[in-house]
């Protein structure tokens, strides 16, 4: 009875290991742009990060529409619609 209970816990704690890892993986998408405007708007783990304003998303939508990005996403994002 003793050295099922062991070899449970010792089960347990092999797989719980594997969900516990939090590190990224490595973004291989060869797209670094979306993956660092993904990361600059993720809040740290403290939560520091402010909401951002109607004007700071207004702005952010405008730059991404001017540069691209929003086509590219619309392109990539509902290619299979």
């Amino acid at each position: 009875m003793k050295i099922s209970a062991i070899v449970l816990a010792v089960g347990l704690l092999s797989t719980s290991a594997a969900f516990a890892q939090n590190a990224p993986s490595s973004d291989v998408s060869g797209d670094a742009g979306v993956t660092a405007l993904a990361q600059a708007d993720t809040p740290s783990y403290d939560g520091t990060m402010a909401p951002k304003t109607r004007a700071e998303v207004r702005q952010e939508l405008v730059k991404a529409q001017n540069d691209g990005e929003l086509a590219y996403l619309k392109k990539t994002v509902y290619a299979h619609h």
